[in-house]
């Protein structure tokens, strides 16, 4: 009877054993898969801050050039009001406010261009000229209005 007994508890024992390693190699598969997504979470940060770096790179390399051309761009630019207001106000006391505030412009970027050799600076030059061109037109177009078949 105590070799039943002893037989017993030994397999009791076997199939506790089998139980927890059945329980041990869930936990290792847990454990290995857990390793496997932690690892492609880090490649994933990493990634990420690389990414990161080079976006940071790129705004404050954009800062700078903003900082530069800011002031010259704010300086050489002409709003769409001012450009409505030329060629399509009437002369008045705000429109010569608006021619004023062209030729400031257009004296800037005389001189932008004799210091700078820029392509939106050359490009910007046509575009002044057209609107001064118009600027000296609106006169005439006002004392004869039928100048040309379409007009001024």
């Amino acid at each position: 009877m105590t070799d039943e007994r002893d037989r017993a508890r030994f397999e009791e024992l076997h199939r506790s054993i089998r139980a927890c390693d059945d329980i041990l190699s869930s936990v290792e598969t847990n454990l290995t898969s857990f390793r496997n997504d932690l690892a492609a979470v880090s490649a994933d940060i990493e990634s990420l801050q690389a990414r990161s770096s080079t976006l940071n790179t790129r705004l404050e390399n954009r800062r700078a050039v903003e900082k530069g051309l800011g002031p010259v761009v704010e300086e050489l630019s002409v709003s769409p009001a001012v450009v409505s207001r030329i060629s399509e106000g009437h002369i008045d006391e705000a429109w010569i406010k608006v021619l004023a505030e062209l030729d400031k412009r257009a004296t800037a970027h005389k001189k932008s261009s004799q210091q700078f050799q820029s392509k939106a600076i050359s490009d910007m030059g046509p575009l002044l000229e057209k609107l001064v061109l118009k600027v000296m037109l609106l006169p005439v177009c006002a004392t004869i209005p039928r100048l040309t078949k379409t007009g001024c």
